[in-house]
């Protein structure tokens, strides 16, 4: 289902087919929304992408798409992931200074960043870091745009992405009877 379709499916929810009560930019942010909601919510999104560790730096630049990590691998060995605060707890030294072949991994949120602990030596630049990720969904740039990055196997959960659009255009109307009552129904559907 691509966005002008969803548009008319949320318009026919709302008993609005002449796009009158809101504005279609409106239609298109909550359609987009609850795509971005949809992939939070699900993680159904999967990527995989290579990186290249380099000597003495831990922290490699994570992909603008970015979720979350399901799985990370350097050198074909998984990874176990850590913070930064149970790093300082653990290691009792600062532990950006120790040095040796990665066995865990950090997402830097604030950096949009995956670092590797300990810091890669000579012997481990150019190898590759595997990272497999929940990503966000791409854009939706025109009408003729297919939600959820039209992944075909994902097509059953584009209703789905139509009564969470519905629910949250709802949420800007007076809190009625009738529209709690579809609020309910949207989040049922």
């Amino acid at each position: 289902m691509d966005r002008g379709t969803a548009r008319t499916f949320v318009s026919l929810k709302l008993e609005d087919p002449n796009v009158s009560r809101f504005t279609e930019a409106q239609y298109n942010s909550a359609i987009e929304l609850a795509e971005q909601q949809f992939a939070l919510d699900t993680r159904a999104l999967q990527k995989e992408t290579t990186l290249t560790t380099v000597a003495a730096e831990s922290e490699i630049a994570l992909p603008s798409d970015f979720l979350v990590a399901s799985l990370v691998r350097h050198k074909g060995l998984q990874l176990r992931p850590i913070t930064k605060a149970e790093l300082a707890f653990q290691a009792g030294v600062d532990w950006t200074t120790i040095t040796g072949s990665p066995k865990a991994y950090y997402i830097d949120d604030q950096d949009e960043k995956i670092g590797l602990f300990p810091q890669p030596t000579s012997n481990d630049s150019g190898a590759n870091l595997l990272l497999n990720y929940a990503s966000f969904p791409a854009a939706i740039s025109s009408d003729t745009t297919v939600l959820l990055n039209a992944r075909a196997i994902l097509a059953n959960y584009h209703q789905s992405v139509v009564s969470f659009a519905t629910f949250l255009l709802l949420v800007y109307l007076s809190a009625s009877p009738e529209v709690l009552a579809k609020r309910n129904d949207c989040l049922g559907e």
